[in-house]
């Protein structure tokens, strides 16, 4: 929502926040011996998944960012050069 609505401040809090704790969660399954991790391994592929959409959104906003054109240059008529050669 903040990012279809233009916030970057309220989307970048999020994203930082959400990309942390997803991170925190990644750290915490590695750190697991094999035989608790493998049955956390659902929990595991669905946080790796979220992340991977979280940065996906991430570069999609930045790149719908960048494409905003910019405003067209305003002609000054008195600064135009109207004399024939």
């Amino acid at each position: 929502a903040a990012y279809k609505a233009g916030d970057k401040a309220i989307s970048e809090k999020i994203n930082n926040s959400l990309r942390k704790d997803m991170q925190q969660q990644a750290a915490y399954y590695q750190s697991l011996p094999d035989s608790k991790r493998e049955s956390l391994s659902q929990e595991e592929e669905r946080n790796a998944g979220l992340l991977k959409n979280l940065m996906g959104m991430e570069q999609q906003f930045k790149m719908m960012q960048n494409n905003i054109p910019a405003p067209a240059p305003v002609k000054n008529a008195a600064s135009t050069d109207t004399a024939k050669p």
